[in-house]
């Protein structure tokens, strides 16, 4: 008797499983029709951009913004604060810019120049993310406003108009971009996998061994113990012994040892296959910020302190509740797997975002 349950356990367990999957495929098929543009159904109301956002979807912003400083010339008021809004939306492009690398070509081309329209934004501030957000929730609800025919394609750029149009929008505008919460990147990610790994699957290479994501690729030669910096951590004082990943070239001058990066750098969006929702970059190419607060929210920075095995006392600052999850093409593979969790501390030319939109009744 045990034996025949056992048998069935076995079956009917997987058949169970099977056509749950099937339900929900059908019904997440259905769902991605309705989807605002660049997005895929996530679960109830919310939908999650297929890709970071792209060079290009980040330009169109910027140039929004300075088409709108130009427009209010005459009123030097709202001129000048548009300009500075451009100004500050812009990305950081010295993130490229680094000791021992020669990367001052993508300091002036990679946010610009069309080669990489496809490639995802990066030197993006927390607050610039927030802020895209927010322009993204106001032109998408212009957008539709027009198609409602309540008001003329020409008015959007007419600088009478926009007192009628945020009013037109308080009452009819249903659909608010932000950045994903950590849980709700993590659900994205596994896809219908609850129990994966990466977003790629369990393993980050294929039965051939080519790689599934953009990441760093190193072998065991490349990693050694550094007992130099090892450090203990406030006010435990647990010391943590620290393992290098590097190909040991170092700047002497300033006691530095640097990575000799083995990937490609950042890559187009949409290189490698996505993963069971349809989601492209979830594993490595370029981190994502991901916040467990609301967007208008004051962030608060946490100031840690540590000492080295030398005595030598560093202060670290982070953000409290922002994330970066998926992992970088400047990463091990360790960094891909969705369980990480890395601190948002600075700008960086391997961490991006993408949007989460939310559809409100």
């Amino acid at each position: 008797m045990k034996h025949i349950l056992l048998v069935l356990t076995i079956i009917f367990i997987p058949l169970c499983v099977f056509s749950q999957n099937k339900q929900e495929k059908r019904l997440r098929k259905k769902m991605n029709k309705k989807a605002p543009p660049a997005t895929v159904w996530l679960r109830n109301n919310l939908f999650i951009d297929e890709t970071e956002i792209s060079n290009i979807s980040y330009l169109e912003y910027t140039c929004w913004l300075k088409m709108q400083s130009k427009l209010d010339k005459n009123d030097e008021h709202k001129y000048k604060q548009f300009d500075i809004e451009y100004k500050n939306a812009l990305p950081d492009t010295l993130v490229w810019r680094r000791r021992l690398g020669y990367n001052e070509p993508h300091i002036e081309y990679y946010f610009r120049y069309p080669a990489y329209n496809s490639y995802p934004v990066v030197g993006i501030s927390y607050q610039q993310a927030v802020n895209y957000c927010k322009w993204r929730t106001y032109i998408v609800g212009v957008k539709s406003l027009v198609e409602k025919k309540l008001i003329e394609y020409e008015d959007i750029i007419e600088i009478t108009k926009r007192k009628t149009i945020d009013s037109l929008l308080e009452i009819h505008n249903k659909i608010y971009y932000r950045l994903p919460t950590k849980e709700e990147w993590e659900y994205a990610a596994r896809g219908y996998y609850s129990d994966s790994f990466f977003a790629c699957g369990n393993s980050l290479f294929d039965n051939s061994g080519q790689a599934k994501a953009n990441f760093l690729t190193i072998g065991e030669e490349n990693i050694f113990f550094n007992n130099l910096d090892g450090y203990s951590i406030k006010p435990n004082n647990k010391t943590i012994n620290k393992y290098i990943y590097s190909q040991k070239v170092t700047d002497k001058e300033n006691d530095f040892t640097y990575l000799l990066n083995s990937s490609l750098l950042i890559i187009n969006c949409r290189t490698y296959k996505p993963n069971s929702f349809g989601l492209y970059g979830m594993a490595g190419n370029v981190a994502e910020i991901v916040s467990d607060i609301k967007m208008d929210n004051e962030v608060k920075i946490i100031t840690e302190e540590y000492t080295d095995n030398q005595n030598n006392t560093h202060t670290f600052f982070f953000y409290q509740n922002i994330y970066v999850k998926g992992g970088s093409w400047s990463q091990p593979g360790y960094h891909c797997r969705i369980s990480v969790d890395e601190k948002y501390v600075e700008v960086s030319n391997s961490i991006g975002f993408r949007c989460v939109c939310e559809v409100r009744e």
